[in-house]
């Protein structure tokens, strides 16, 4: 099956996945369409992320319209003359996989390398604390994708996407 996400995708930046036994097949598993296809329609409502989903083609799978390819690439943007950003929706799926498929595994995702956890109920505090301030950057970035969505509801009908929680360590 295509997805918009790549396996390459998880090479650098702060997504990075080191690939090794631990994690090359297990991130080729997870990443699927039904996935991806569940998250769009999370953040664009149902109605809205099935006209996405009907408009991506190709693999990797990318928007073919431009009022879709504007949602899917990094974005700025004002209302009512304020600044506002988001990376866009291919980098907040990513950044939700990455969230969930760390936080899933059995390793602790490093630098140098995946190393196997051993006790069940150990985690590392520093994945945990990365984690926790990815899904805080990535509410922002849902958050400005919406508003741009909500500002032009001629190109975006029937939008009715979830609004996402921030992540608190309380």
């Amino acid at each position: 099956m295509a997805t918009i996400i790549q396996r390459q995708d998880f090479h650098s930046g702060i997504t990075a996945i080191t690939e090794n036994q631990f994690s090359v097949d297990e991130l080729d598993f997870y990443i699927t369409e039904k996935l991806e296809n569940n998250n769009i329609r999370l953040i664009l409502g149902k109605t809205l992320g099935d006209a996405f989903i009907a408009d991506l083609t190709g693999t990797p799978r990318i928007p073919q319209t431009a009022k879709y390819v504007t949602i899917f690439n990094e974005l700025d943007f004002a209302i009512s003359n304020e600044p506002y950003h988001t990376t866009g929706l291919k980098d907040i799926l990513k950044t939700m996989v990455f969230i969930s498929f760390t936080s899933d595994q059995t390793a602790f995702n490093s630098g140098s390398g995946n190393m196997r956890i051993i006790q069940e109920a150990a985690q590392s505090n520093s994945l945990i604390t990365k984690n926790g301030l990815l899904t805080n950057r990535n509410f922002e970035n849902i958050t400005s994708l919406q508003g741009y969505v909500r500002e032009n509801p001629t190109e975006y009908p029937d939008f009715n996407g979830y609004v996402p929680d921030l992540y608190s360590p309380l």
